[in-house]
């Protein structure tokens, strides 16, 4: 009995093990992702025609591959107020908090991730980790969307997942 015992206790602890370490991985993504991913980079994206090439307007372009526009899924807001202003029950995103305290709740490929100024979307993340495609990085305004990576979850407010079926 105390074998059995601690050969589960065993498998336990190495389960959760496994758990803490998470290797960069890509989500499976729908036709319209796969596209927009496989596009995005280099494009100077400015769906609003407003104020230049801001980090809001490369999600903006996203909600328009994903959903057809972004005035209603995404809605109007700038970087640091669109994840407050999505609710709870949207039938667009799933809100994910960022929560310091639970390391293992990462962001996966394909979510829009926003910090108290900037937003993105995530490429690959680690819990240490977030690759991002994003522009204005550097708040200039002319510059178009990039890759790149995060090596802290310093500011980040939290995810948004779009709910889509996966074709």
């Amino acid at each position: 009995m105390k074998k059995i015992m601690c050969i589960i206790l065993c498998t336990i602890l190495l389960s959760s093990c496994a758990r803490i370490v998470q290797p960069k991985t890509k989500e499976a993504l729908n036709k319209q992702q796969e596209a927009w991913f496989s596009s995005a980079e280099g494009n100077y994206m400015d769906p609003d025609r407003s104020f230049g090439f801001q980090c809001v307007d490369v999600i903006d372009d996203y909600c328009i591959a994903l959903f057809g526009d972004y005035v209603n899924s995404i809605g109007l807001g700038n970087a640091g107020t669109l994840f407050k202003k999505i609710p709870s029950n949207s039938k667009y995103f799933t809100k994910i908090s960022y929560n310091p305290n639970k390391p293992n709740i990462i962001p996966k490929h394909g979510d829009v991730i926003e910090w108290v100024k900037h937003i993105a979307v995530v490429d690959s993340a680690t819990a240490d980790t977030i690759t991002v495609l994003q522009q204005n990085r550097g708040g200039r305004a002319i510059d178009p969307c990039e890759r790149f990576t995060f090596t802290d979850y310093k500011d980040v407010i939290g995810w948004l997942r779009p709910k889509i079926k996966l074709s």
